[in-house]
């Protein structure tokens, strides 16, 4: 019977970059947010990772292919590529990723800074996705078409190309040194001799922008970095953590801010702008002013518009759709059966993790339709009760939760570990099981927590199994205090058996929900 390792890993082709790369979006809604924090995902999977994976390379073995299986090829070998490289492996497909660089990773390798991914951490998953047989062929001609891989014989072919074309900003003036931020990247990343001067301002305020303004403070010679963005912080889509490694770094920002003109001078002017109505995606539309301030640069980085080559894409024979865009069904298959799109050239810019997302959907639909069993579905895992974890819990230690991940490195046990995790899944099971069945459960979200108007104790859940049908529910009372938080582990206990009794009766009510 798998493990939870094993499970875990039969769905992400990497060990170590989802970890790091993770944007945690289930701790923002996690319900544990309603008692004391969110139970920090990540930082787990790095220690999994570190404690687990040595004992998980030694009972490894590589998939045995087979001879009889369609080849696949893969034009990219970034982190969607090698993400469907890994999965159809594993069902012993001959896999063949084609690279116009002179290494695998795409943009984990070469945008992606250095001081945010150790460079053999890349190179360890890269690794482990060749040891499952997938074989990477760099340098390839970056004319490659469609049909020429279907001429080489090759049924499926995945193009994950990526948002390679940096479309920049006009900017008038005759200052001419302006930088593409994903050239700037590259640059850097190689280690290259370059000049920026003094003073760096870049346009744009998401990931990369964040990227960019730390590598340019790096850069000999650069006394201050500012990020120039035309709409507030609430707005920005740079995720908030790398905001603040930002800040900690030393980069100013200059929100509300629109550039307009670069002179030779160093003087760049910029639109003062205000924030109207909200646009189609949820943020408020800039509006300019009439006024206008300068700043001081010597260069200037732009980190928007990253889009896909769709002039590449056609020219390698990938239909577009009326809008002049590639058109793929939701697995990312094109209007020419086999081929399929994966990764940011799909939906354009996202994370590491939706492009491995991205990847496995098109593995799926692959692996069914050559009627192969799906190699990370329908297994059962040996786990503990829900129920049982529950019961024999001997009391509550939150002291333990507020400590930072380094002291939890410190305790952190299997058992500790297991009931953890396990906190998560039983309060999303908790309020399934006690919502009406008049309405839509709970579905474990911290907004769908909240709408709860009563707290399940061993009173209310027995005048809920004494209810008959049709009879009114019980009354609603307010959320009881949360004080036993703040007490010792030991003084804890009654108040968690008082909780307990309700989570495993699985008959309350929790009218409100």
């Amino acid at each position: 019977m798998p493990t939870r390792w094993s499970l875990s890993i039969s769905v992400t082709p990497c060990r170590r970059l989802p970890a790091i790369f993770c944007d945690h979006q289930c701790q923002s809604n996690c319900t544990r947010l309603d008692y004391d924090s969110s139970l920090n995902i990540r930082e787990l999977k790095k220690i999994a990772l570190e404690k687990g994976w040595e004992e998980y390379r030694r009972r490894w073995h590589r998939p045995a292919g087979s001879g009889s299986l369609n080849p696949v090829a893969a034009i990219g070998a970034g982190p969607a590529g090698l993400a469907a490289g890994y999965f159809l492996a594993r069902a012993g497909y001959p896999v063949t990723l084609f690279e116009r660089e002179a290494n695998a990773g795409g943009v984990v390798r070469n945008i992606i800074p250095r001081f945010r991914i150790p460079g053999e951490l890349i190179q360890h998953d890269i690794d482990f996705v060749v040891n499952h047989g997938v074989n990477i062929v760099y340098g390839c001609d970056p004319q490659l078409t469609v049909e020429k891989l279907r001429g080489e014989g090759y049924r499926y072919v995945l193009v994950g190309t990526g948002t390679d074309k940096n479309s920049g900003v006009s900017l008038g003036g005759d200052n001419r040194n302006v930088r593409k931020s994903l050239q700037f990247l590259r640059e850097y990343n190689r280690g290259e001799t370059l000049s920026l001067g003094k003073q760096v301002v870049v346009i744009g305020a998401g990931n990369t922008a964040m990227d960019c303004a730390r590598a340019a403070l790096r850069v000999p010679g650069v006394e201050k970095a500012t990020i120039v963005y035309r709409r507030s912080l609430q707005e920005m889509p740079a995720w908030r953590e790398e905001y603040e490694e930002a800040q900690r770094d030393g980069v100013a920002f200059e929100f509300l801010s629109n550039p307009e003109q670069f002179y030779a001078d160093g003087t760049l002017t910029v639109r003062v702008m205000a924030l109207g109505d909200a646009d189609e995606k949820g943020r408020r539309r800039p509006l300019a002013t009439g006024q206008t301030r300068t700043l001081r640069a010597d260069t200037v980085i732009t980190a928007i518009g990253e889009q896909q080559d769709v002039a590449a894409l056609a020219a390698m024979g990938i239909p577009l759709d009326d809008s002049g865009w590639p058109a793929a069904d939701p697995t990312g298959e094109t209007a020419l059966p086999g081929v399929f799109l994966i990764g940011d050239v799909q939906r354009g810019p996202s994370s590491i993790v939706s492009a491995i997302g991205n990847a496995r959907r098109a593995a799926d639909a692959i692996l069914a339709r050559e009627n192969i069993a799906n190699h990370h579905q329908h297994k059962r895992v040996e786990t503990t009760s829900i129920r049982r974890i529950f019961t024999s819990a001997k009391g509550l230690s939150p002291s333990l939760r507020w400590q930072g991940i380094a002291g939890r490195r410190s305790w952190l046990r299997k058992r500790t570990a297991a009931w953890s995790a396990t906190t998560c899944a039983a309060n999303a099971w908790t309020c399934a099981q006690t919502a009406p069945t008049s309405q839509s459960p709970c579905r474990g979200s911290r907004t769908a927590t909240r709408r709860c108007t009563s707290t399940p104790t061993a009173t209310n859940a027995a005048t809920a199994r004494s209810s008959a049908p049709g009879r009114a529910s019980p009354t609603k009372t307010k959320l009881p205090s949360l004080a036993w938080r703040r007490i010792s582990p030991t003084a804890a206990t009654p108040a968690s058996s008082s909780r307990t009794t309700a989570f495993t009766s699985g008959k309350t009510s929790t009218p409100g929900c």
